[in-house]
């Protein structure tokens, strides 16, 4: 393939750190491997400052206290309450205005700060940040497999991805996968978890107990769209998400997040490349693994 990639970072930008923003939501789990992993070992980036949308709720300030990072608590649910709307939906015009204007906020409080990437480590509000910088969003699926339209049949919020694998009988096992976010329009579901997937991790048996593909796939099927969801497919994929965390989120993205900040990446167009003995070759993407050297995927 004669393609001449395009680099993420310059010559200049490579012959010192780079400086990530490090977003997370939750219980920041895989934010606290990413913080161990850079403190244990030489890397080419370093983590400039937190970023939470959730800061009641999520650990983001214990972990800027343990690693004495700043932090930047930017709560979504306030901002639109502030403003009126009690869902921080994207589903309505006001909703996406609301989104807008908080993303702009977030903009001004991170200018204070030297960025040259986004790691989202279970952010969980989708915002266009990722019009300013590359970000990587780390995913609970294997976003290379495809549906016949071409659409990626693990993409999507929260268990979904690993829900529907548990119930498609072609799938055995599960992958998380390290992506680079595109920017959204409308309600961002279009172009939810369509970039490049720089990083991919080993493959996590699925254990169905027993039953078949198809018998979770009927409780699946028999769920009421807009209610609450209480049954045995979540119990099974949630038990599926901690063991996929734990073997497949914290092997892969601190691995890419490395690769990534050191100049290993390029791109043009839709098609992903990776540097080997110098030279940047077309991919699909790069397995990660706690015990061997990265599998190049063609």
């Amino acid at each position: 393939m004669d393609m001449e990639p395009n680099l993420f970072w310059s010559a200049e930008e490579l012959a010192g750190k780079l400086h990530a923003a490090l977003f997370l939501s939750g219980q920041g789990s895989n934010a606290e491997v990413l913080l161990h992993d850079l403190a244990a070992r030489p890397a080419n980036c370093t983590v400039s400052v937190l970023v939470t949308d959730a800061p009641q709720s999520s650990r983001a300030a214990e972990l800027a206290e343990k690693f004495q990072l700043p932090l930047i608590g930017h709560d979504i649910r306030a901002f639109y309450a502030a403003h009126g709307e009690n869902s921080i939906s994207l589903k309505t015009g006001n909703g996406r205005h609301l989104r807008a204007l908080w993303t702009g906020e977030l903009r001004e409080k991170l200018a204070a700060y030297p960025v040259n990437f986004g790691i989202f480590a279970g952010f969980m509000t989708l915002c266009n940040i990722a019009e300013d910088f590359p970000c990587l969003n780390v995913h609970p699926g294997n976003l290379l497999v495809q549906e016949e339209s071409g659409r990626r049949k693990f993409a999507g919020l929260h268990v979904f991805p690993v829900e529907r694998a548990i119930a498609d009988p072609g799938e055995t096992e599960l992958r998380s996968s390290v992506i680079l976010v595109c920017p959204f329009a409308g309600d961002g579901a279009a172009d939810m978890d369509t970039g490049l997937v720089p990083g991919i991790s080993p493959a996590i048996k699925i254990d169905r107990r027993g039953r078949s593909a198809g018998d979770w796939a009927e409780i699946l099927a028999k769920r009421q769209p807009g209610l609450p969801v209480r049954d045995e497919l979540l119990e099974l994929a949630l038990d599926h998400i901690e063991k996929l965390k734990t073997e497949g989120d914290h092997v892969v993205l601190p691995q890419t997040v490395r690769a990534f900040a050191s100049g290993c990446y390029g791109y043009c167009g839709r098609q992903l490349f990776f540097r080997e003995n110098g030279v940047f070759f077309p991919v699909k993407t790069v397995e990660f693994s706690v015990d061997r050297e990265p599998v190049v995927w063609r």
